[in-house]
């Protein structure tokens, strides 16, 4: 007898209704699961609810077949104890393996795609439903994006490939010592902040990491070093909540079909996102919170209540007292704002004015008390950013801006990894664009040691492989399974490297242009004023600052990571209605941007597994 279907529509409508809290949930789940560096340890408890876990998960489409009738009922009670056996048995090796990341990888892949076919036979089965359709695809791509930055962040210890944020010591500085300071002393720095570094930073964010590696220590008896390395658990939520506004914002957009799955998959499996759930400073949750403003505004642009811009004012007070420069997302609401006021003026402007009034009692005095703290006590600048000394390596103040940006020598792009003095001078060499990993004996190109200038060239490296990841060279002693392959893996990896790069670099000036011609294209017109005003004023606001602090730091794409989500954006838009006309041209120009984005995912997955593996 056929069961009746389970109401998995429900369950997928309650994830998506409810989507941080369920994200919350996950990464909450994955903290208890793989709490620690995984690749050199597994605490005994993490292994049993890993099988636990996977367990669960697996025999959820097992049920949802046998409820539909799919599988039979002696077909599924013998799969029970069998799956549960093979759990065992390669959790036993995977417990032992010095390539965890692999399981993981692989583990997951299967369960989604059990997942998927099962809502697929069950569900989707019964009759076209596009809306669920689209929905379970979207949360595939999500999903697909959550597991390799899940990954990465298993491989990556708390202080790889971080930004300022020093060591976990009493006393310390950067970012780490704000922390420490927070939740040894619980109170906020009673001194001049100019005086350690980092401390200038508002404190949101460092409360957050002190209050939560408190818990890790004092509820469930972490060490402090287990502590910090499970404040990634708190980026790798931040950087999910990122996806799901970039998520809204495309439905915001109306951008339907394969169109919209595009924009969201570059989103999902940009390296910047990838970088950012790894990292424990400040970045992710300003942009998280950013972007949630965003959501927002265009939410009270079309129903401008009281709830609605109570939500902006926070997210903007918020990210503001996380990081001062989240005030980026200020200008462009100001502009919905005069739209929605002039558009009411004449019916409604007392309860619009009333709104701009809770929005300031709301979010000036959460955007700004610290700095005004900071200035009263010790007389800081209001904008004040701490300087490093023009002795640092990093700084290129000795040329002008101009000609720094107008600097696109040959030279700058034999090496799609950005240029760091101190590490070139040792090798005298840079990785030919051609020949990625070649033989120290033949190479014959010789290097000065100039450090990165370019503001734009070290935007778009920094955008894929951030400020560490310089060139996979990899110690062939790490490949003995692989005999005499390690050179072939190692240039797979350079070669998938430099199709990322370029990639990456034709989706970001295919934005811009995309942006342009998205105005010709009727509708959303302020819409897309304010998506366009947040896009040109970030970069205005990188250009700005990589003009004023000359330092090769400074030209990091982290600062406007948000763009990746403008752009992709307006690369939806203009394919989404390029896939409705029936002109030649405008489907050959839509199918050649898939194909870019297709490649750009592809070749991020695969070097990101790499960056996992090996660096």
């Amino acid at each position: 007898m056929i069961k009746k279907t389970p109401d998995t529509r429900s369950v997928i409508d309650k994830f998506s209704k409810h989507p941080v809290i369920s994200s919350f949930i996950i990464c909450l789940i994955s903290h208890f699961m793989f709490f620690g560096y995984i690749e050199s340890n597994v605490l005994p408890v993490a292994a049993i609810f890993d099988c636990l876990i996977v367990f669960i998960i697996g025999m959820i489409p097992a049920f949802m077949l046998y409820k539909n009738g799919n599988i039979k009922k002696l077909a599924f009670q013998i799969f029970m104890p069998v799956y549960f056996i093979a759990i065992l048995m390669i959790f036993s090796v995977y417990s032992s393996s010095k390539r965890k990341v692999i399981y993981i990888l692989a583990i997951s892949a299967i369960l989604m795609a059990a997942l998927y076919y099962a809502i697929k036979k069950t569900v989707l089965s019964k009759g076209k439903d596009e809306q669920l359709e689209f929905r379970l695809k979207a949360l595939t791509i999500m999903g697909s994006g959550f597991i390799l930055k899940l990954s990465y962040i298993l491989c990556t210890d708390y202080l790889t490939r971080q930004h300022d944020v020093g060591g976990f010591e009493n006393n310390g500085a950067g970012h780490a010592g704000y922390m420490i300071y927070l939740m040894d002393n619980h109170k906020l720095p009673d001194f001049d902040l100019r005086t350690v570094w980092q401390f200038y930073h508002p404190p949101f964010h460092h409360i957050i990491a002190a209050v939560w590696m408190k818990l890790n220590e004092t509820v469930f008896g972490f060490s402090r070093v287990d502590a910090a390395e499970g404040l990634q658990t708190l980026s790798l939520f931040y950087t999910m909540c990122i996806m799901i506004a970039a998520y809204k914002l495309i439905k915001h957009f109306n951008i339907k079909g394969i169109a919209a799955l595009i924009a969201l998959a570059i989103i999902n499996f940009h390296p910047s996102f990838i970088l950012f759930s790894g990292s424990i400073n400040n970045d992710v949750l300003s942009v998280a919170l950013m972007m949630w403003a965003a959501v927002y505004t265009l939410d009270w642009y079309k129903a401008p209540t009281t709830k609605n811009i109570v939500r902006i004012a926070l997210c903007i007070g918020l990210g503001m007292m996380t990081k001062l420069s989240a005030a980026v997302i200020a200008p462009p609401t100001a502009f919905i704002f005069i739209i929605v006021f002039i558009r009411n003026i004449k019916t409604n402007a007392k309860s619009i004015l009333l709104q701009f009034v809770c929005f300031g009692l709301i979010c000036v005095p959460l955007g700004t008390w610290f700095q005004i703290r900071s200035l009263k006590k010790w007389d800081i600048p209001l904008g004040y950013v701490q300087e490093m000394p023009v002795e640092s390596p990093q700084y290129v103040g000795d040329r002008s801006f101009s000609s720094r940006l107008t600097d696109f020598s040959l030279l700058r792009f034999n090496k799609v990894y950005e240029i760091w003095k101190e590490e070139d001078v040792e090798t005298d060499s840079i990785i030919n664009l051609f020949d990625p990993s070649p033989d120290p004996g033949k190479i014959n190109i010789s290097y000065s040691g100039e450090t990165e200038s370019n503001p734009s060239l070290g935007m778009f490296k920094t955008a894929v492989f951030g400020e560490f990841i310089r060139g996979f060279k990899i110690d062939d002693t790490q490949f003995s399974i692989f005999n005499d392959e390690a050179p072939t893996i190692r240039r797979i990896l350079d070669y998938s490297a430099i199709v990322l790069f370029w990639s990456s670099v034709i989706l970001g000036l295919t934005s811009l242009a995309a942006m342009a011609y998205s105005f010709k294209l009727k509708g959303i017109i302020n819409e897309k004023i304010f998506l366009a005003f947040f896009y040109l004023f970030m970069l205005f606001s990188f250009y700005k600052m990589c003009s004023d602090y000359p330092f090769t730091c400074t030209m990091n794409f982290r600062y406007i990571t948000p763009t990746v989500i403008t752009g992709a954006l307006f690369g939806g838009i203009v394919t989404h209605n390029l896939n409705s006309s029936k002109n030649s041209v405008s489907k050959v120009i839509s199918v050649s941007y898939n194909v870019v984005s297709v490649i750009f995912m592809v070749s991020a997955a695969v070097t990101y597994i790499g960056v996992c593996r090996y660096l």
